[in-house]
């Protein structure tokens, strides 16, 4: 709740519509609906004008007495985290706060690692839970242990890498599909339904009777995994590049260089402080599209690689 230069008492709400209510001194009530989700905070300057600001999207805007907004600083993405894309190419982007979508945003408790799957969408939270919406949201599971990466087996189960558990889940049939690694943070499925792992240890596994078997050591810190046909593609945040591992032979070959990733932090922010969510860790988020390009989520926004010609 604010209070303009006059008096008058405006109560922001924190919902996708980002109503404002203006309650002036002689009983007056207004609504005013901003369109701008999260509103979080006001101010008002020598000339009474009110600027507000979101906690979801940034930004500040004017908001004028008609209810007309004036965008003054952009909105933009919070991270973005996981991104995937759809069979008919849409992109989809797990935003922390919100899920963006090519319909436009949707509020979300803490989005993190994001799936397209058969006309749903899957979601972890780094805060435990795991959702499906389809279009709207459920729980699937709760209480696990910074669940990050997330993938659809061929058979429907959701398989999610539970990072600080240090093992990958298979949430529909309640089992532990691997365990044993450090932090995993993404799995993926080639064409035989195999399972792959990145670990931020430094190695991606394949999961063989279920048992991680290192297909590639010595990484700086890789985080989400891509299949795309005979190929692997990992996100090897440490060198900010992207890699290609060919899935018959193992080879290994650099994809794209010099992508603006944020890079791994000298000291972990706390995940949960006095026992609410603190701050979302970095992760670098990457998906094929049906037309083989590559989307990988980077500082603030998403950027398409195309397929090369060659590949």
């Amino acid at each position: 709740m604010h209070f303009d230069r006059e008096g008058t008492l405006f109560v922001l709400s924190r919902d996708a519509s980002g109503i404002v209510t203006r309650l002036d001194p002689a009983g007056g009530r207004q609504l005013l609906t901003t369109g701008i989700m999260r509103v979080d905070n006001a101010a008002f300057d020598d000339d009474n004008r009110m600027y507000v600001s979101s906690y979801a999207g940034g930004g500040i805007a004017e908001l004028r007495p008609d209810g007309e907004i004036r965008q003054i600083v952009p909105q933009g993405l919070v991270g973005p985290y996981g991104v995937t894309v759809d069979l008919g190419g849409a992109v989809y982007a797990a935003d922390h706060y919100r899920l963006a979508t090519p319909e436009g945003n949707e509020l979300t408790p803490y989005a993190h690692g994001i799936v397209a799957d058969r006309g749903q969408l899957h979601v972890t939270s780094q805060y435990g839970d795991v959702r499906t919406y389809d279009p709207a949201p459920r729980r699937r599971a709760g209480e696990i242990a910074r669940p990050t990466g997330i993938a659809v087996r061929d058979d429907g189960v959701l398989v999610v890498a539970e990072a600080d558990a240090g093992r990958v889940v298979a949430i529909a049939a309640d089992d532990t599909v691997a365990d044993g690694f450090d932090t995993p943070v993404d799995v993926a499925f080639d064409g035989q339904n195999r399972c792959y792992v990145s670990d931020e240890s430094g190695v991606v596994h394949r999961i063989d009777d279920g048992q991680p078997l290192p297909v590639v050591e010595g990484l700086e810190l890789p985080q989400d995994l891509a299949v795309r046909g005979p190929e692997l593609l990992v996100v090897e945040t440490g060198q900010r590049r992207l890699l290609a591992v060919d899935l018959a032979t193992g080879a290994l070959r650099v994809e794209t260089t010099d992508l603006e990733l944020d890079l791994p932090e000298q000291s972990r922010r706390a995940l949960f402080a006095a026992g609410l969510p603190g701050c979302p860790r970095p992760f670098a988020g990457i998906a094929v599209g049906p037309d083989g390009a590559v989307h990988v989520s980077t500082s603030g926004k998403i950027v398409r690689i195309p397929q090369h010609p060659a590949t």
